[in-house]
Parts: C-alpha cells; structure tokens; sequence
C-alpha cells in the first residue's frame, strides 16, 4: 500500500521518496490537490464545540455574526455592532456587579451591589451616585454634601392670629425643595370678619426646618406683600415675614420708620377680603 509523504519523514517498506508525494487513486501532486480545494462555503459543527477558552453548550443559535459584522446574543438579527435580546448584560469582579439592560418595565443601568456608580469624562469622575441615594459631584464622596432629594408639591397656609385659625379663600400655595432647600410662594385671600388682636403668623408650611441648625443661622425671611400695598393698617411701616429654626411658621413683622423697631403684625393689622402674597426660602430637614 503507497504511503504519503508526511514532511519529511518516511514510513519504513522501501517506498521511494517519488511514491510519498502521492495517495492511492491521485494522479498528481498530494500538495498540488489541497492548494486547488475550494474551502467549505458554510461549514457546519455537529456536536458540543470546544476550544481553548469557549464551550459550547448551547441548544440553539446563541451568537449570531452576520455579514455587517454585527453580533447578536440572544437574537439571530443584530443591528448594531452588539445587540443584546432578553435579560441584563452583567459585569462583575466578584464583590462589584454592574448591570446594563431592558424589560417589560422600562430600561436599567446600575450597580446589583452595595457599590457606588462613578460617571467619568475625559477620564476624569464628573458625577457619582451613592449606595445610599443621593449624588455628589466632580470627585466630591461626602454622604452629607450629596444632593438627595428634588420635588415640587403644593402645601396647604393656615393663618393665625395666636393660636385662633383665621379662615382664608382661594388659596394658590406652591413649593420646590432641592435637598435640603425650600422655596415656597403663593397667595391666599382673607375671609374672616371676626379677626382678633392677637400676633399674626403663617403655618403649614411643607416641611419642618431644621432645628439642628442654630438660631443665628437659621432664620430665613419671607417677602410679604398685600395685592394692592395698601391693606395692612399699619401706618406705611412695611411688612415682612420671618421665620425661626425651632418653628415651622412664618411670623409676619412690621419694621417702624419712625425708629420705633421692629413689631408683631397683629389682628388689626389686616382685614377681611385682603389678599396676601408671600414667597420665602428656608432650610428644612
């Protein structure tokens, strides 16, 4: 039986080198053979495939790379240079893991673990959101300077004069807090007769101040202002609004011109039918 030539090495039986660089049934050349193969056009694998670094157990298309050179997972129709069909793509170090996807609900992107999400430009971290809520910004990690909260709401104002509620009409009362910081305005109308004389002051304000600031740094003041700038009785000295870190209200306040001080705005102060306007910020909780 004729062997082929294997490099260049020989079989032993006296076969001569000539008959080495042909097989049984080939008229020409054994290299001359394989250089004229055309190869497979689709190749197909039966079986688990394996090689060094892939295992192949899937028992359906699992990867798809079509002739844009786009890959698909999961999806045999891939559109752009990795597309990703069903469930989260998951990076993990072991301790840290990170997941990026979509389902029924909406889209996600963050961290499975107990681990902060940097945002980086120019290989610089612009933007960081904490384990915990809240973001801090351009390398800043302290949990107390993170920005944790923004809303916008409306609130109910309840005047009084003491602690006697003074009833009030077509109230427009709004608010926006950005962390800790809240800014509220709007306006409401008197609707009361029967006023006494007793200090006048706004409550219901939307979240309490915070008390663990002391008062010299806690107050805030208040624009007040009557529609017309005529319905406070009293006497042309302004009017304006205060408020202190161990009270959730706003104090309405008259500054005399006349070096007379600074006084309560009482119940004869203000009438029945008068519109007030008020709009202020103060540090909450």
């Amino acid at each position: 039986m004729t062997r082929a030539r294997i490099l260049a090495d020989y079989v032993a039986g006296g076969t001569t080198a000539a008959e080495f660089d042909y097989m049984d049934g080939v008229t020409s050349n054994v290299q001359t053979q394989l250089d004229a193969k055309a190869p497979l056009a689709s190749p197909t694998f039966t079986g688990n495939f394996t090689s060094v670094g892939i295992d192949d157990n899937a028992d359906a298309t699992a990867i798809t790379i079509d002739s844009s050179e786009n890959v698909g997972i999961g999806t045999a129709s891939p559109t752009h240079p990795l597309t990703v069909s069903g469930g989260y793509i998951k990076q993990t170090d072991g301790t840290r893991t990170t997941l990026l996807g979509a389902d029924g609900t909406g889209c996600l992107f963050g961290t499975q673990t107990n681990h902060y999400l940097r945002f980086i430009t120019n290989d610089t971290e612009r933007m960081r959101i904490l384990p915990t809520g809240g973001i801090t910004f351009n390398g800043d990690t302290a949990t107390a300077n993170a920005l944790d909260d923004y809303e916008e709401g409306t609130w109910t104002a309840v005047l009084k004069e003491g602690t006697t509620s003074i009833t009030i009409g077509d109230a427009t009362m709004v608010y926006v807090k950005v962390g800790k910081t809240v800014t509220v305005g709007g306006y409401f109308i008197i609707n009361d007769s029967s006023i006494g004389t007793g200090a006048v002051s706004i409550e219901g304000l939307p979240y309490a101040h915070d008390n663990t600031i002391n008062a010299a740094m806690n107050w805030s003041n208040f624009l007040v202002q009557d529609q017309y700038d005529d319905g406070f009785s009293t006497g042309g000295d302004p009017v304006a609004g205060s408020s202190h870190y161990s009270a959730s209200k706003i104090y309405l306040n008259k500054n005399s011109f006349t070096g007379g001080g600074v006084g309560n705005v009482t119940g004869s102060h203000i009438q029945n039918t008068q519109q007030i306007r008020i709009s202020g910020t103060y540090i909450a909780t």
